[in-house]
């Protein structure tokens, strides 16, 4: 884990270069109202709820939260990984370079996975085929998409396992996952993700297994790629240290919903949520100065036991009675922030120390 003292947040445009103008840009990705229920014994219960949010090309948008919060749900069902036995989205929209994704067929979501929108998840040797070599794997998927050839594929494969710099790239090909690390596992996620030129690639707590070391090397080669490509990642995570790092905006998730949202200098230095700012107090190197690490009283509730009103309200010091009895609408503030807090305009919540 990062920790915030050593890192400098300054906003990263999203094409790469600081201060660029990007306003009149237009999404490549557009989530707006999404709603995902899930069925089990309690019932029908919905464990996402109006999440909305965008990202342009280039840039980085980050969704952190502890677990249970909801954020690698939202990611499945944007790219439409949502198994129908086990849950729907029940209402929203989804849109890639314009086009809405809800309600497209099978065959059709087929057809954007991997070509339009990639993904990468949080265990890459769980999620390679033990039984085909890495270059397999990644030339059958630019034959799925691009229609190349067999050999064609295999040239392309090892074209991208080099640029993801894996050395001797030829000879690595044809290893199976088995015979490489957990950051090099990665690296080979990072190709077949990126492998059709995909306009947005997710990236689902990339670095979790991963020590350190690995993690920064990780870290590094997707925004080097970000900036050659000009995709743009949604970026998940639950640590903030990592989000500083990478992001351009950041959506904080608790309990299914974005309880703020902003820049990274928004959610970092001003955060207008107690549990944005209970997030921060709770990272080595923040605005403590020393002595214990504060933490956040409680766990995230299940789904279908979120209190009534704020869900936050039963770990939050500020509560009031409105909190516990009126749910908050999100709240604009300065910019772009917003934050779904009844106290907002009257909180003085600390973030980290510039």
């Amino acid at each position: 884990m990062s920790e915030l003292s050593d890192l400098d947040i300054e906003r990263r445009e999203p094409n790469g270069v600081l201060g660029a103008d990007v306003v009149d840009e237009e999404s490549v990705l557009e989530v707006k109202d999404l709603a995902v229920d899930f069925f089990g014994p309690h019932g029908t219960v919905r464990v996402v709820e109006d999440l909305s949010f965008d990202i342009k090309p280039g840039e980085t948008f980050g969704i952190v939260g502890e677990s249970g919060s909801g954020k690698t749900v939202s990611s499945l069902a944007i790219m439409g990984l949502i198994s129908s036995n086990v849950a729907q989205i029940s209402s929203g929209s989804v849109r890639l370079n314009g086009r809405e994704l809800l309600g497209l067929s099978a065959r059709q979501l087929r057809k954007v996975r991997g070509r339009e929108i990639g993904m990468i998840f949080q265990e890459p040797k769980r999620s390679l085929d033990p039984s085909f070599t890495v270059g397999h794997q990644i030339a059958e998927t630019v034959r799925v998409h691009l229609g190349l050839s067999r050999r064609e594929a295999w040239q392309h494969a090892v074209k991208m396992l080099d640029l993801v710099r894996i050395p001797d790239a030829a000879r690595r090909a044809k290893q199976y996952p088995f015979e490489f690390s957990g950051g090099m596992a990665q690296r080979v996620m990072l190709a077949i993700a990126l492998s059709c030129s995909p306009k947005v690639l997710i990236a689902d707590e990339p670095t979790t297994a991963l020590d350190v070391s690995v993690q920064n090397n990780v870290l590094s080669l997707i925004q080097e790629l970000q900036d050659e490509l000009g995709i743009g990642v949604l970026f998940i995570s639950h640590d903030l240290g990592v989000v500083a790092e990478m992001c351009d905006r950041v959506a904080v998730m608790y309990a299914g919903q974005i309880v703020e949202r902003g820049t990274v200098e928004d959610i970092f230095f001003g955060p207008r949520h107690p549990y944005t700012a209970a997030l921060l107090s709770a990272i080595p190197g923040g605005h403590l100065s020393g002595g214990r690490l504060t933490a956040i009283p409680g766990i995230v509730p299940p789904a279908h036991a979120w209190p009534t009103g704020c869900r936050f309200n039963t770990r939050c010091p500020h509560a009031v009675d409105t909190c516990r009895t009126e749910a908050p609408p999100l709240v604009s503030g300065t910019g772009e922030n917003v934050a779904r807090c009844h106290l907002t305009s009257t909180l003085s919540l600390k973030g980290v120390s510039e």
